[in-house]
């Protein structure tokens, strides 16, 4: 027993590595299912698949969280968290860098944009998969990509699709070092309307990196001092809000201090480099630190003060050494050309010798990283080889022993889970019939409760009101005996009514009512029940009826339809009710949208709701169906004409 308990663990841990998860992370994954499935079909249990994949997204398995979700959401017609969706798993195509998943996933985000008319995730995706061509060094092709993207944001009539072809085609043609180009692109992505702040900040970065490219100073430092205005009020607003924009501050002073070292401003220089002192800290963000000591490593070689422009340099050679070896090597570089400029000859050539060095270290590390990796692998294959020549036979005997035994178990398991399936089946069934039993008969104790006070107090009345008539008959006035006539009257026919409503809902629900079906023209049935209902006594209610066909056969009870429409047509004040009958689907089934009838008013009246519930059984038992917009005061029912 011990031997099979270990042989099912193995099999469990084959499993999962077949899986591809960690054991954790298979908990994690089937409790999410687990909670989904158990929640009712509607968007909150979509919403909630959505919430975990994006607390996930780190793991390759929220994928299978994300299709899950936007599969439910298309099944439920929600247009608006099939859009989410889309845009979420091109998020995930983007965080691993996929560039054709991400165009893939681009291209069902676009289809799903233009039916729902809602672009904002579109363009900005479509923007985020031309920076990695950039990145990649497909300039022209992210160029025509950013042309094409305002020319179907015009053709949409889309402004923030406008503004983002912009900025797709400034950051191309900064990447392509094109920076009289890309500085026209941004500053057309100024002139659009109702920018955010946010969108604002962003693009004056992208025009000033322009202006230092072209070495424009008179344009770099006026679009960087309206961006320090706004990051100024921003972060002076709220003292919550400086920590915020700190270094959104520190880069800017530290882009001023990059222009007025190119143009060697040496007063510039330094003043914006005690402003960016105020706004740097240790932990500030990296590139930020190497930015900043290297700007002050400028200052310190225009004023040749090369004790500290070299310890500038010592501190960035520090922070990068060991993390960024490439990056290390070109601030080794600008050492190397500083020494020269200092007249230390000598050490300038000790530097490009390390520079050699390191380059030669590097190619000899990934090399000896490799060759290690390749004896390491042989060394194991030919273990793994002298194991197998040497337990040859015993595995293969284990094999085909532990084989049988799997399949016994496997059968025996998926047996037993079988019946047990089945089990829980018929337990769940039984008790879903009991619990539809326990609210049947309670609504059905609900309704006859109501009937027998809907009943009652009619019922009171005619009882009462004859007693006085045939009682002190004497001692009324002819009014007064009009009226308890005219009364007992209308008694008796709301109770008349009420019971006949009852029986016909009593057997159109136990199947016990009987059918007279024959075709007829349902246009000139439409018009009989327009007839009888104005036949009726106290009707006072006018029908306009319109019908866009002439004629229309169908198979139907008569008596019944009769009802029905009668039951629309029928006031006792002064409206009107227009009917339309129109054929749909290709004249395969027929609508009739009845406006303005009393019934089709939301009321507490027992009788109205027992019409409406007869009115559907009918309907509902011809396959069609009948529809009440109370808001609309307009009752739908369709029939089909198959």
């Amino acid at each position: 027993m011990k031997r099979l308990y270990i042989l099912l663990i193995l099999l469990g841990s084959v499993l999962h590595v077949s899986a591809g998860l960690t054991p954790q992370e298979q908990i994690l994954h089937d409790s999410i299912f687990k909670v989904y499935h158990s929640m009712p079909v509607d968007t909150v249990r979509v919403e909630y698949l959505k919430d975990m994949y994006q607390q996930n997204i780190r793991a390759d398995w929220s994928i299978e969280l994300a299709d899950s979700a936007l599969q439910a959401a298309k099944a439920l017609r929600n247009g608006r968290l099939e859009l989410i969706l889309c845009h979420e798993m091109f998020r995930y195509s983007q965080y691993r860098g996929d560039l054709p998943e991400m165009e893939r996933q681009l291209a069902l985000m676009k289809e799903c944009s233009h039916r729902l008319k809602s672009y904002e995730y579109y363009f900005s995706s479509w923007e985020a998969v031309l920076d990695i061509q950039c990145s990649r060094g497909n300039i022209e092709y992210a160029v025509l990509q950013a042309k094409q993207m305002k020319a179907d944001a015009e053709k949409l009539g889309y402004e923030k699709g406008i503004y983002t072809s912009y900025i797709a085609l400034g950051s191309a043609y900064g990447y392509s070092e094109q920076y009289a180009e890309g500085a026209e692109a941004y500053k057309e992505a100024l002139k659009c309307p109702m920018i955010s702040t946010r969108e604002k900040l962003d693009t004056y970065w992208g025009l000033s990196g322009c202006y230092i490219g072209l070495i424009d100073v008179e344009n770099a430092v006026n679009i960087l001092n309206q961006e320090k205005e706004i990051l100024e009020q921003l972060a002076g607003a709220k003292p919550a809000n400086y920590p915020l924009y700190r270094d959104r501050l520190l880069d800017n002073e530290l882009r001023f201090c990059q222009i007025y070292a190119k143009v060697r401003e040496i007063p510039k220089l330094k003043s914006h480099l005690l402003m960016a002192k105020k706004h740097y800290t240790e932990d500030v963000f990296l590139p930020y630190y190497f930015q900043y000591h290297l700007s002050w490593a400028d200052y310190y070689h225009l004023v040749q003060d090369w004790d500290a422009c070299f310890t500038e340099l010592d501190l960035v050679l520090e922070r990068s050494k060991g993390l960024q070896p490439w990056y290390e090597r070109n601030v080794r570089k600008t050492k190397a050309q500083y020494l020269w400029d200092a007249g230390r000859k000598e050490a300038a050539l000790d530097t490009y010798e390390e520079i050699v060095q390191i380059g030669d270290s590097l190619i000899h590390y990934f090399r000896a990283q490799q060759e290690e990796t390749v004896q390491s692998n042989y060394r194991i294959k030919k273990e793994l080889l002298k194991q197998a020549e040497t337990q040859n036979k015993v595995r293969w005997l284990t094999f085909a022993s532990v084989t049988i035994l799997l399949i016994i178990i496997l059968t025996f398991t998926i047996r037993t889970l079988y019946i047990r399936s089945l089990l829980k089946k018929a337990e769940a069934e039984t008790r879903a019939a009991s619990e539809l039993a326990r609210k049947a008969n309670h609504m059905k104790d609900v309704f006859l409760k109501n009937i027998v006070n809907d009943i009652k107090v009619p019922l009171d009345s005619v009882v009462r009101l004859s007693k006085l008539l045939s009682v002190e008959r004497s001692t009324l006035t002819p009014e007064q005996r009009t009226e308890y006539s005219s009364s007992i009257t209308v008694n008796a026919e709301k109770l008349i009514t009420l019971v006949n409503n009852v029986l016909d809902l009593s057997r159109l629900e136990s199947g016990m009512m009987r059918f007279d079906i024959q075709s007829y023209d349902v246009v000139q049935l439409c018009r009989d029940a327009i007839y009888m209902a104005g036949m009726q006594e106290g009707n006072l209610a006018n029908v306009i009826f319109e019908h866009d066909v002439e004629s229309l056969m169908f198979r139907i009870d008569s008596s019944r339809f009769h009802k029905l429409m009668t039951s629309l047509f029928t006031a006792k004040d002064t409206v009107t009710i227009h009917c339309k009958l129109t054929g749909t689907n290709h004249e395969r089934e027929i609508e009739l949208a009845v406006t303005g009838s009393p019934l089709s008013i939301s009321s507490s009246d027992r009788l109205q709701q027992i019409q409406h519930d007869i009115n559907r059984l009918f309907v509902g038992i011809s396959h069609g169906s009948y529809t009440v917009e109370s808001e609309e005061a307009r009752i739908t029912v369709c029939f089909p004409l198959a």
